[in-house]
């Protein structure tokens, strides 16, 4: 039996994600944070956001 690995990398999937379930934020600066944590950790910016000056850190 063949087997075939697909891996999809979808930018800004979080940002899209909430965009579907929150459609007032289309077209506005999102910006998607861990809350998990002891400070704050940008992990994902839309382009508007991004334009604003917001931009996600790297998580090692």
């Amino acid at each position: 039996m063949d087997r075939q690995i697909v891996c999809l990398c979808i930018p800004k999937l979080e940002v899209a994600l909430a965009r579907l379930g929150y459609p007032s934020l289309r077209g506005k600066p999102v910006a998607i944070a861990s809350t998990h944590t002891s400070r704050t950790i940008i992990r994902e910016a839309s382009r508007e956001a991004e334009e604003a000056g917001g931009f996600p850190w790297s998580i090692s």
